[in-house]
């Protein structure tokens, strides 16, 4: 796959995400949440209640991590559920927050020792979650 179709995929779904950020800013989270499962849509084909039903192993059948574009995949399916979990706490559901947190966690620790431009921003996220978790 074309490395400027993967930038132009990574460029598009910040967008798109920075737009999801303001809407919980702004405590939309109904909106928020509408453009968190049109985020995992475009890149999953699956909305957000289906990725956490299947879980991180078992995503592993529709991904292929030698692929650089699935590993930027799984790294953005991360950074949706790290938003989800994120709405889920300013609206004080911290049970389901922390639930959030783990499944993007799990996805964060699939690729955590993948080559790729995001590895160090990765191992951030996994320190800020493991952060949020423990409360």
């Amino acid at each position: 796959m074309p490395t400027d179709y993967i930038m132009r995929m990574i460029e598009e779904f910040f967008r798109a995400l920075r737009g999801v950020i303001g809407k919980r800013q702004e405590k939309n989270y109904d909106l928020a949440r509408e453009g968190l499962d049109n985020l995992s849509r475009m890149i999953t084909g699956l909305n957000v209640e289906q990725i956490k039903t299947i879980g991180a192993e078992n995503i592993m059948h529709f991904f292929n991590l030698s692929k650089p574009e699935d590993i930027e995949k799984i790294f953005c399916t991360a950074k949706i559920l790290k938003e989800q979990g994120l709405i889920e706490e300013d609206e004080g559901n911290i049970e389901e927050s922390k639930k959030s947190f783990g499944y993007s966690l799990n996805f964060f620790e699939l690729i955590k020792d993948k080559k790729s431009e995001d590895q160090q921003e990765v191992l951030e996220e996994i320190t800020q979650i493991n952060n949020k978790i423990r409360g």
